[in-house]
């Protein structure tokens, strides 16, 4: 019988487990389980998990003319006139260099003309250099306006085919795969690209493009 105790009854002690010189201690749990891994046995990896991984392939590349898929014929304007204007802004720099390079010979030749005649050959080309100012400036302004006028009417279309064909779905596409913001994330962003293509990078490379072409031809 145990002895009574501050806390109540205890048990009576233990008798102690005897040693002696030719016995072994009694093996203590190990810390880590069965996380034990011996350094000796090779270890195998998962090679058929490895084998099944699919690696993600990336998207299809688009043509250039399905950019221009959802535009109707007032875009078709817009882009007609806009290309128009972005060739004549294009061209307008070489034009200019052109009557500025007048200007220089004017300045080498100045010894062999009096001054009246020298004076009205400058403000001959001095016009001629405003007018291709006013003409850069006005088709600068057409090609900028009519490009971002259009992406923005494409753009629109592009949205509403898309909520039309988000509610043409199941309710088991909206338990799915519509109850997170993923989806609605990366249309944004495409339509976010192709607005940018269409109002920024078509009328810049045109404009390039006949810079180019009227600087081979002169």
């Amino acid at each position: 019988m145990g002895s009574r105790g501050i806390f109540g009854w205890s048990s009576p002690p233990q008798p102690l487990t005897p040693v002696t010189e030719g016995s072994e201690p009694p093996e203590s749990p190990s810390p880590y389980g069965d996380f034990y891994v011996d350094p000796d046995v090779p270890v195998v990896e998962d090679e058929e998990e490895e084998e099944f991984e699919e690696i993600e392939q990336p998207p299809p590349t688009v043509p250039f003319t399905k950019l221009f898929t959802h535009a109707d014929w007032f875009d078709w304007v817009l882009m007609v006139v806009g290309s128009v204007a972005a060739a004549v802004h294009g061209t307008a720099l070489v034009v200019y260099l052109h009557f500025f390079g007048k200007i220089i010979n004017l300045l080498s030749r100045s010894d062999s003309m009096d001054d009246d005649q020298l004076f009205h050959e400058f403000k001959q080309q001095s016009l001629y250099i405003i007018y291709i100012a006013c003409g850069a400036f006005a088709s600068g302004w057409m090609e900028v306006s009519c490009w971002i006028l259009t992406g923005e009417r494409q753009t629109a279309m592009i949205r509403s085919k898309y909520v039309q064909v988000l509610l043409n779905q199941d309710m088991s596409f909206f338990d799915t795969y519509g109850n997170n913001g993923d989806i609605v994330s990366q249309v944004l962003s495409d339509v976010l690209l192709i607005q940018s293509a269409l109002s920024e990078k078509v009328h810049s490379q045109t404009n390039l493009f006949f810079i180019c072409y009227i600087f081979l031809l002169n």
